[in-house]
């Protein structure tokens, strides 16, 4: 079972770098208030999901305004 652990963790921490750029890009478009904020959230790996969580509300809450 070993064996399988460090590939998962690397796996889950390659796929947050991408996750996270995307967050930063969007949230920035969005213009919600500290954009990287979310970034750094995602990145942190206990954490990244929580921060997604409402980085998600967030972005659903502002999602009827105008962009740009």
């Amino acid at each position: 079972m070993e064996l399988f652990v460090f590939p998962i963790l690397a796996a889950l921490v390659l796929l947050q770098i991408p996750i996270s750029i995307f967050v930063r890009f969007d949230a920035k478009r969005r213009k919600l208030k500290n954009p990287d904020t979310y970034e750094f959230g995602v990145l942190v790996p206990l954490c990244g999901l929580v921060v997604t969580v409402v980085y998600l509300y967030n972005r659903r809450r502002r999602s009827g305004k105008a962009l740009g």
